[in-house]
């Protein structure tokens, strides 16, 4: 029997979801600490010109409705612009402005002539270097580790081959100033080839340059590092010499007694000799990083204000930004050309724009406001009464989606009286109690922490032992869970703590 097939059209009304580009920015806006806002709001700054940076401790009169990041003062209305209109700016000039908007069209070929002439010249005019201010000529930037060790290799009266080998090796370090090479490379056999030199120059270049400053840098492994160490701090110091050249896996084993009995002398003279070494910088480069180092400022502050704790955003640093009082005047005259809805688009988007931070603040003061209720304990008496908590537990105090805690939570720090924190860090798993009730596994490690650190008179507590100890507080945990819990932290077993006292 043949088949009928036929084409029909039919239509259907099927749900689904569209994120469009404002929301995927809201998205984005939330899950931005505070430093990454405020380089996003800077960029928008300069994409858009219909926002503009608000000046603290300028007064300007505002009405309700005006979109703002903040309320404080900020700058007058300019005359010949009306006030801020609300909605998408089609409104005339409210009754308290007295001004009527000119229909004189904007200059734009001036605008951008006198702009790039100021960008080419600077605010105040082209400057010349000694009108510089002293301050700022004496800023420089940090040398690295390359070019401090090229600049000791200039002054060393190393001879053309001795020189050209010992750039080939500056050149071939890793940030800690070691050597690369691939596991079981001859490394000297490799620059010398890539050098056309001989090996024993390799070698004597690298004995010397082992030398530089800092000292340990141009060697192959952590033990030479040592040894080069040992070598000019310590140089009558046989036994630390031979510890390194001869029981260096002992060392990392912290074999102590194997030490002391191969060397014929004691377990305490050995510790001692280990105490000296421990002292030495296993990564001597690292003294010459350029890389700035990364301080993180609280996105939060919670504060105990008359026995009731607050919950204060920080903003410090950030832009605040508002509608350019100009460009809504010039929308007000009502006309349709390219160049108003050019300006009426980029309106729409300043507007969600900082609908969106101001959504971001809120979302972040709900979510921290139900941490505080949830996690009271902790702020009252420290981490040991830090209570497990889920995502699903805090986005169902504030009624929103998991997902939108996980991304206010995520690259946000909180100062706290205990301490600075990050959000996350209030998340955490539980274990069973006596009394049936949870507590959190960070709590554990501070309870395990505060264990063992009144260790004293050369006792030290076994993980059975504090598996002991826990239960008579009440917390039921298994031995290798505290194992597991003390290597996380890493702090070593009851054997080797024993062996460094």
């Amino acid at each position: 029997m043949p088949l009928d097939l036929k084409q029909t059209q039919t239509q259907r009304l099927l749900p689904e979801l569209r994120i469009t580009l404002q929301l995927q920015q809201a998205i984005k806006l939330l899950q931005l600490s505070r430093y990454e806002l405020a380089q996003e709001i800077l960029e928008q700054l300069e994409e858009n010109p219909i926002l503009e940076e608000r000046l603290q401790g300028i007064e300007k009169k505002t009405k309700p409705g005006d979109l703002e990041t903040a309320t404080p003062a900020e700058a007058k209305v300019p005359e010949g612009a009306g006030t801020p209109a609300d909605g998408d700016g089609d409104a005339g000039p409210g009754p308290e402005s007295g001004v009527t908007p000119t229909e004189e069209e904007f200059a734009w070929d001036r605008y951008f002539d006198s702009y790039i002439n100021s960008r080419q010249e600077g605010a105040f005019g082209r400057a010349s270097p000694e009108e510089v201010p002293v301050q700022d000529r004496r800023l420089h930037t940090r040398i690295d580790l390359r070019e401090h060790l090229m600049w000791q290799l200039r002054l060393s009266d190393f001879d053309d081959e001795e020189r050209s080998v010992g750039v080939f090796v500056i050149g071939n370090l890793n940030e800690d100033g070691l050597l690369m090479r691939d596991e079981g490379e001859d490394v000297v056999g490799s620059i010398a080839a890539a050098c056309e030199s001989d090996s024993a120059t390799v070698e004597r270049v690298i004995k010397r340059m082992q030398q530089f400053d800092p000292v340990g840098v141009v060697s192959r492994d952590v033990r030479e590092c040592l040894l080069a160490q040992a070598r000019h701090f310590a140089p009558t110091n046989r036994l630390i010499h031979e510890i390194l050249e001869k029981h260096y896996d002992d060392l990392q084993k912290m074999k102590f007694a194997s030490i002391a009995r191969a060397l014929g002398t004691d377990v305490e003279t050995v510790k001692g000799a280990i105490r000296v070494i421990s002292r030495f910088d296993t990564r001597p480069g690292r003294l010459y990083s350029t890389t700035d180092p990364h301080y993180i400022t609280p996105d939060i502050y919670i504060e105990k204000v008359g026995g009731e704790w607050k919950i204060i955003i920080n903003e410090e640093g950030v832009p605040r930004i508002r509608i350019s009082p100009y460009y809504r005047a010039y929308l007000r005259k009502r006309t349709r050309d390219a160049t108003s809805r050019y300006i009426r688009e980029k309106l729409n988007a300043a507007k969600w724009f900082m609908d969106s931070i101001a959504k971001r603040r809120q979302t972040m003061f709900k979510v921290m406001e139900a941490i505080l209720k949830l996690q009271r304990d902790f702020f009252d008496h420290g981490v040991e009464h830090l209570k497990p908590l889920y995502l699903k537990d805090v986005a169902q105090e504030i009624g929103m989606h998991e997902a939108t805690v996980c991304r206010v939570t995520t690259s946000k720090y909180v100062h706290t009286p205990q301490g600075l924190f990050e959000l996350k860090y209030f998340f955490s798993s539980g274990l069973g109690t006596a009394d049936g009730a949870d507590v959190s596994s960070k709590a554990v490690k501070s309870k395990i922490t505060r264990l063992l650190a009144q260790e004293e008179g050369g006792r030290t507590l076994s993980d059975r032992e504090i598996v002991a100890i826990l239960a008579q507080e009440g917390i039921r945990i298994a031995r290798r869970t505290v194992a597991k819990y003390r290597g996380q932290m890493g702090i070593m077993s009851s054997a080797k703590r024993k062996k460094m006292q």
